[in-house]
């Protein structure tokens, strides 16, 4: 997503107490898309143009690059072929990473990728995505969610207000996603079946607030999204300080807060028993990012 620096700048004489550990990784540049694929821990830097992985979890190397993508996300297709979401420079990238080779993919018929932003595997070679559209309190509600797959592309959803995080349950076939500045996570029943597909609220902020901190702010709302063990979502809070986690009914199971306030994405690790969460914007240094590295069943009280 977008920043905004005077937001950013802002925070930096805004004192403030946190209950939370400290940043595994910090000096990040916009840190999005955190990912767990194949034990391998990969996360988008935006501001760097550039995707790090990590093997081991400790020691985090540059996998990709490309001068302008602006990268905020990638997932899975098949084999070592991944996609990559170009935030600032439009358009999709497909990467073999065993090859170390990038394509950019090509554009829908119906409209060029402006603001790609999440992505997340269908399990079958193909990805979800969304394009965001505009981050304002007044942009047109132009976000959209598509599928990509060698067949092309399927447009999944739009008019939505700042298509953000997405999600894919493939036990029961339904894609999450966050419309961020409409402050609600839809369920999509069957989102690549058009007979049957169903799109409904699963949470609204102002329906069930888990937490009060950011809410004034209108850049509030869901980012990243996760599925969480045992049913429901890790729900990433922009402008929140916290990860919400929600339970398969949508309601408030715990909230983790974190001294951060640009939280974008997490990533469940159920090998290392870890939640990988990433922020653009610390407390401690608002114009940087940070890694965090928490217990996967692990919450503080809401």
């Amino acid at each position: 997503m977008r920043k905004c620096l005077a937001f950013l700048a802002a925070l930096a004489m805004v004192p403030c107490a946190h209950a939370a550990d400290g940043p595994l990784l910090t000096g990040l540049q916009y840190p999005e898309g955190v990912l767990v694929h194949r034990g391998v821990v990969y996360f988008a830097e935006m501001d760097a143009d550039r995707i790090m992985a990590s093997a081991d979890g400790e020691t985090f190397r540059e996998a990709w690059r490309e001068d302008g993508c602006g990268p905020t996300s990638l997932a899975p297709l098949a084999e070592a072929r991944f996609l990559i979401t170009c935030h600032m420079g439009g358009g999709l990238r497909l990467w073999d990473a065993a090859a170390n080779a990038t394509i950019r993919a090509p554009e829908p018929d119906a409209a060029p990728v402006m603001r790609g932003n999440d992505s997340v595997s269908d399990g079958a070679g193909g990805a979800f995505f969304s394009d965001s559209g505009e981050f304002a309190p007044d942009a047109a509600r132009v976000g959209r969610v598509m599928h990509y797959s060698a067949a092309g592309y399927r447009t999944v959803a739009s008019g939505l207000a700042y298509a953000n995080g997405v999600a894919y349950d493939a036990a029961t076939d339904a894609l999450y996603v966050s419309e961020h500045l409409g402050r609600r996570i839809l369920r999509i029943a069957h989102p690549l079946d058009a007979s049957r597909r169903k799109v409904e609220t699963f949470w609204d902020y102002a329906q069930k607030p888990c937490a009060e901190a950011g809410a004034k702010r209108w850049l509030f709302g869901p980012d990243g999204l996760e599925l969480r063990p045992g049913g429901g979502l890790f729900v990433a809070i922009y402008g929140g300080e916290a990860v919400y986690e929600l339970d398969a009914a949508g309601g408030c199971a715990a909230v983790r807060r974190l001294p951060a306030v640009l939280v974008t994405s997490s990533a469940a690790d159920e090998a290392r028993g870890a939640l990988w969460i990433v922020s653009p914007g610390l407390i401690s240094d608002p114009r940087h990012g940070g890694l965090f590295r928490q217990p996967l069943r692990r919450a503080e009280p809401q």
